[in-house]
């Protein structure tokens, strides 16, 4: 019985016919009714197959932290061997002088891998290129048998390791003044602009709230991140200030970090008429924030009109004017983007 979760090795291979009865276990306790049945031979002769490094821990090609000297890595091979690696210059194996920390019993494999480990060191800005050998049976004594020799890489296994020359930078930062609503709770969107090394700057973005009676449970992923513009929307934050922290991370570790202050108001007064007087035979009032303004002539009706139905005055922002219509009283009302209104009348004029 091999438990998948605790035992990775995989059934012993012995000389002559292997025939493998199996039948697998879900999680549920459901297993096959019919078992699979995988049959090999295996003989005994000298092993003639170069050894093969089928991966490494690290990418073709991977970005590391701008500064760095040094990284750890892993490379995985086929079989149990020894590996030797050098910097820059494709050497025979018996010469490479770097040598690799290996797993070399073959019970431990690791679904058909077995890692050996080692440090590249002396890293330089922008392109490291290192070359990987392997030397197979590490427990095979030549010297003591004529017939059987171990197998080495006559070509090696490349692996090119890039060190940032520019760490990462937050550039931008959306919104810069504080936000307006008419309402609480406030939906804002947060944007912010990375730039670096990867991809002109592609990363990772988190945020964390602090204000004087809240602070967020750790840092918490952009909805919408992993390219250079990262975007947020909050749609339930209540008013007040707010110190927003911004760390960012890019596949190779460097890391930006930033603190905002988001400040969230909430608007619920309603437009003040500042000024009023006749220009050009027209009714121009000045409002203190810009709205919309409307008005009603009819003494019966006076302020008791429904903002909807006003005759809108003409103008926009913070100006506002009508035709002037002598010995008139208008009746004027006047209202914010968040549809703040006062009661009654914002004002009422008396032409002449």
């Amino acid at each position: 019985y091999i438990n998948s979760s605790e035992n990775n090795n995989a059934p012993a291979i012995v000389t002559g016919d292997n025939r493998y009865y199996i039948r697998c276990k879900n999680f549920a306790g459901q297993i096959n009714d019919a078992e699979f049945v995988v049959e090999l031979n295996a003989k005994e002769g000298p092993d003639l197959t170069n050894p093969e490094i089928t991966r490494f821990s690290l990418e073709e090609g991977a970005y590391l932290r701008q500064g760095a000297n040094s990284t750890e890595i892993v490379a995985y091979v086929n079989e149990p061997s020894d590996c030797k690696f050098s910097q820059g210059v494709d050497l025979n194996y018996d010469v490479m002088p770097e040598l690799m920390a290996c797993i070399k019993d073959p019970s431990i494999g690791i679904l058909g891998e077995w890692p050996c480990y080692a440090s590249l060191k002396n890293l330089q800005s922008d392109n490291n290129k290192f070359f990987f050998k392997c030397k197979d049976q590490p427990s095979l004594n030549e010297s003591t048998s004529p017939i059987f020799r171990r197998n080495i890489n006559q070509k090696s296994k490349e692996l090119n390791l890039n060190v940032c020359d520019q760490g990462l930078e937050i550039t931008e930062f959306e919104p810069e003044e504080a936000v307006i609503n008419g309402q609480s709770p406030v939906e804002t969107d947060i944007r912010v602009v990375t730039s670096g090394c990867i991809d002109q700057g592609k990363a990772n973005c988190y945020y964390r709230f602090e204000s004087r009676d809240y602070t967020s449970n750790g840092e918490i992923k952009f909805f919408d991140t992993g390219r250079i513009i990262h975007e947020q929307t909050f749609s339930t934050i209540i008013p007040g200030d707010y110190d927003l922290n911004i760390s960012c991370m890019d596949d190779a570790g460097n890391k930006a970090e930033i603190t905002k202050e988001l400040k969230i108001e909430i608007d619920d007064s309603p437009p003040q008429i500042v000024k009023a007087y006749d220009l050009g035979n027209r009714i121009n009032i000045i409002t203190n924030e810009a709205a919309e303004c409307r008005y009603h002539k009819d003494n019966a009706v006076g302020c008791n009109f429904d903002f909807s139905e006003g005759n809108l005055m003409e103008g926009v922002g913070n100006t506002h004017t009508a035709a002037w219509e002598k010995n008139k009283n208008y009746y004027i009302k006047c209202q914010d983007q968040y549809e703040n209104q006062g009661t009654g009348c914002s004002i009422v004029l008396r032409t002449y």
